[in-house]
């Protein structure tokens, strides 16, 4: 049974390594059998290790081939650690098993010296268009440029430029500027330019285009241009399949971000393998544990000039930050209301969540869930909603519910002095409502000791608290 689920482990891990040079080694790997995990990897050469770490870093390509979240990555710099007279087997291996990725090992041959009579430079490299140029004596010379080792274009360095001339380059035809056939900005291409006539590299060669970071021009044009040609309802039908499952993953990948679940994976993962974390242990130092969160929930922004319960939700959230927490803040009715959530984050460094990243309270709490060690609900509006779900997606996270006032006393005088019966029924439902929640509270906070007073009645003593102004 344990070689059977050796085997079926080992069928379910996937990698490559891609590339390997003196200046930098990257990859990926996967395992299928726990996709929300990263592989740990072992980089050596000539047997020797040289690095030791996850393959965590996001790559968009592997996302959109569906290879777990695309957090599987890995780029290693390894520029200077390596001897240019020296031959260098590359291995990348599984650390748990000694499994080696696709491509591995790589061979590194010595470096040699530069071609003797080329010269030149790369001067310009987007995802369009290459320019440079290149001197072999008096020719002019012929180059192959590639991609990710596949060739994009066929170059005569032939252009005018008149700093050659100057420069005493002949009669200054040695330039080139060629449009290149767009590359795609959701991987990283590595550029080379090599002579035509026996493969030598252009000085400045090889160059990195990398991947996008950011969703920009490049990229919406690769989607907008890929979008645009489909033809059909059943390729329409998986367009929108494949663009809302992106969207669900990105979302998922910014709570996650903003809970700081991955740190704190990173560091449970580093404790399961090398036990206890020790203070000298520089991996450790760098997976500290994180400070422990409060999220704060009222209907709006506060604002500290517009009403009482926006001055006295400023004043707890401070406090929830002088004890040591990091403070966040949904709007349950106005997720929308993003220069408010600018303003509270400037101007008190409270992390907002809201539109478009999170549709509802409940969309923060279940997609950060289990990362909050407190919850505070302001007004019986959000206790009386949200209280239970913070129990289901929050299981240990303590609830308080700060009471802002017993809104039912008011409704009961109003209704005494309206002589409303109306008013008298209404005010019975709030009171048990707002008693309800107060015992399903952790804590309750109340201004008033009176209020304080009627509450302890129905709930237990110990969990009811004056907090004054």
């Amino acid at each position: 049974m344990k070689k059977a689920a050796a085997a079926d482990r080992t069928h379910t891990f996937r990698g490559s390594l891609d590339t390997v040079s003196r200046e930098k080694i990257s990859g990926w790997a996967f395992d299928s059998a726990t996709p929300k995990a990263q592989v740990a990897i072992v980089v050596s050469a000539n047997d020797q290790m040289i690095w030791r770490g996850v393959a965590g870093q996001l790559r968009p390509d592997l996302a959109m081939a569906g290879i777990g979240d695309g957090f599987h990555a890995f780029t290693l710099d390894i520029a200077g650690k390596l001897r240019d007279d020296v031959g260098y087997q590359i291995d990348v291996t599984r650390e748990s098993d000694g499994r080696p990725l696709d491509n591995s090992p790589a061979m590194l041959e010595p470096g040699a010296a530069e071609p003797a009579g080329l010269e030149g430079c790369l001067d310009t490299l987007t995802r369009t268009r290459l320019s440079g140029w290149a001197v072999d004596g008096d020719n002019h010379v012929g180059l192959v440029v590639t991609a990710n080792g596949h060739v994009i274009a066929n170059i005569l360095a032939n252009r005018y430029r008149a700093d050659l001339k100057d420069a005493g380059y002949g009669d200054g035809r040695h330039a080139f500027d060629v449009i290149l056939p767009e590359l795609s900005a959701l991987i990283e291409h590595e550029i080379h330019v090599r002579r035509q006539a026996d493969g030598a590299e252009l000085p400045g060669s090889p160059l990195i285009l990398a991947a996008a970071g950011a969703f920009d021009d490049n990229a919406q044009a690769t989607f907008a241009t890929l979008l645009a040609g489909i033809d059909s309802d059943s390729n329409e039908a998986k367009a929108s399949a494949f663009l809302a499952k992106q969207m669900d993953l990105l979302l998922a990948r910014r709570a996650d971000r903003e809970s700081g679940r991955a740190a704190r994976e990173a560091r449970n993962l580093h404790r399961r393998r090398w036990g206890m974390l020790a203070k000298d242990d520089p991996v450790a130092a760098s997976l500290s544990a994180p400070s422990a969160r409060a999220l704060v929930i009222d209907d709006k922004v506060p604002a500290a000039g517009r009403d009482a319960g926006s001055v006295a939700i400023l004043s707890h959230m401070r406090a929830l930050k002088a004890l040591g927490y990091n403070v966040a803040f949904v709007a349950a009715r106005a997720m929308e209301d993003s220069a408010g959530a600018a303003q509270l984050e400037d101007a008190e460094g409270v992390a907002c969540y809201g539109a478009p990243f999170y549709a509802s309270v409940e969309d923060v709490l279940n997609r950060q869930s289990g990362s909050f060690s407190v919850v505070y609900l302001h007004r019986l509006s959000n206790a009386g909603d949200y209280a239970a779900l913070v129990r289901t997606h929050q299981p240990k996270a303590r609830i308080i519910y700060s009471v802002a006032d017993l809104h039912h006393l008011r409704v009961a005088r109003q209704s005494q002095v309206q002589q409303r019966s109306e008013l008298a029924a209404f005010s019975r439902h709030l009171a048990f409502r707002e008693f309800v929640a107060a015992r399903f509270a952790d804590a309750v906070i109340t201004h008033s000791p009176v209020e304080a007073k009627m509450l302890a009645e129905k709930v237990q003593p110990a969990k009811v608290h004056v907090v004054p102004w």
